[in-house]
């Protein structure tokens, strides 16, 4: 029995691929339905981000999880499965635990250290449970990973500075223009938006307008960072007179098209830089094809961020100790409520069950006697031997 984990990110697909297989969270609801109907997954947590999609699960065959996993995941987008496993990486046992745990801490984010990770894999792992797909195993993976995420945040600098997109988007603006001498739009008023106007309103932009579906949504940010509130329908006149328009929301089409967009424009020719946030986009890519505009993606603040993110090694070291440490715990875990499922009622002395539990644990993740995660002369195995003793008669495994 193992975690296993199967999923695309930033690092290994182009957005192109990335939005024909994100799960917006209006859709989460329909894929447990999918899941709970037309596949044969009792375990399962998805993963959804702007830049990344995952499906954790947790059982014996790592190699039938993972061909159910991609199975579901192309089926659901209504994708050959061909054209994204080329994208795909798949890992089980330890090295999924590990990867849960640096998602997690946002060592795999495109911002290093960024906070949103946190709170998406906590839903994710809600959801999941509110759907019934998951399991004492994994139920503690991902709380083990939820716990080691707040460590790391809370006992390195790893998440001080610009650490979103946001930010990022902020930072990209402030390298190009006087930002008080700008005009900006922000289309979106989720937690990205509200990222956005944070870290802008600091800058004092010219004039900033936010443009979203849900007026009184708008309304409530527009007055706590003096914002102009503009409804979703006029998005087209009041991006024709700003400078940066800057776009977050989810939407299943183009909420900014090249056709309504060139009837809006003013006669005089002015260039407008248009930032897309969005997974999948939300500004039609064909935009740039008009002269005088220009359009960045996700993937193009890539090299901004490879800049920044530099300054931030000496953390990482620190957070992958703590994550290590977490790993480890969770292994120990792992191999002693494993190990009393199996030998529950095995009638020996300490030193036999020591010898009994060394064996099982390294066969069971590969180790060798050099490995970080032996457990041999340790206080953890010390205690696992006394409690497994204490245990004899109870061989209910650990909750």
């Amino acid at each position: 029995m193992a975690l296993t984990v199967i999923g695309l990110n930033f690092n290994t697909a182009p957005l192109k691929i990335r939005e024909q297989i994100h799960f917006r969270a209006d859709s989460l609801k329909t894929a447990y339905t999918h899941l709970k109907t037309q596949s044969t997954l009792t375990t399962a947590i998805v993963l959804a981000t702007c830049n990344r999609v995952e499906l954790y699960t947790y059982g014996e065959d790592h190699e039938n999880l993972f061909a159910a996993s991609l199975k579901f995941i192309a089926d659901f987008h209504d994708i050959a499965a061909k054209i994204i496993t080329p994208f795909m990486y798949k890992m089980h046992g330890s090295r999924a635990v590990l990867h849960l745990f640096k998602v997690t801490a946002g060592l795999k984010s495109m911002v290093i250290g960024e906070n949103q990770i946190l709170s998406q894999v906590k839903l994710a792992y809600a959801e999941a449970r509110k759907h019934q797909f998951v399991t004492t195993e994994i139920s503690r993976a991902f709380e083990q990973a939820l716990a080691a995420g707040k460590q790391v945040r809370t006992q390195t600098k790893i998440n001080e500075g610009g650490t979103s997109l946001g930010s990022v988007a902020i930072d990209f603006i402030k390298e190009l223009y006087d930002t008080t001498q700008v005009a900006v739009t922000l289309v979106g008023a989720g937690e990205m938006g509200k990222e956005v106007l944070r870290t802008l309103t600091a800058y004092k932009p010219k004039q900033i307008t936010l443009v979203n579906r849900n007026i009184k949504k708008a309304q409530t940010l527009g007055n706590q960072f003096q914002a102009t509130v503009k409804p979703l329908a006029e998005r087209y006149n009041v991006i024709s007179s700003s400078d940066i328009v800057i776009c977050s929301v989810e939407s299943q089409e183009y909420l900014i098209k090249k056709t309504p967009f060139i009837n809006a424009l003013n006669k005089k020719s002015k260039v407008i830089i248009f930032i897309d946030l969005s997974v999948p986009r939300s500004i039609d890519p064909a935009l740039e094809e008009l002269e005088d505009i220009v359009l960045y993606t996700i993937d193009d603040l890539k090299k901004i961020i490879d800049r920044t993110m530099l300054k931030r090694q000496k953390e990482i070291q620190a957070a992958l100790e703590i994550i290590n440490n977490f790993e480890a715990d969770f292994s120990l875990w792992e191999t002693k409520r494993t190990f009393l499922k199996m030998f529950g009622n095995f009638n020996g002395s300490p030193a036999e069950i020591n010898q009994a539990l060394q064996y099982y644990h390294k066969k069971k993740h590969n180790l060798k006697s050099t490995s970080k995660n032996d457990i041999s002369h340790s206080k953890a195995l010390e205690q696992l031997i006394a409690s497994l003793m204490k245990g004899k008669k109870n061989s209910s495994p650990p909750k």
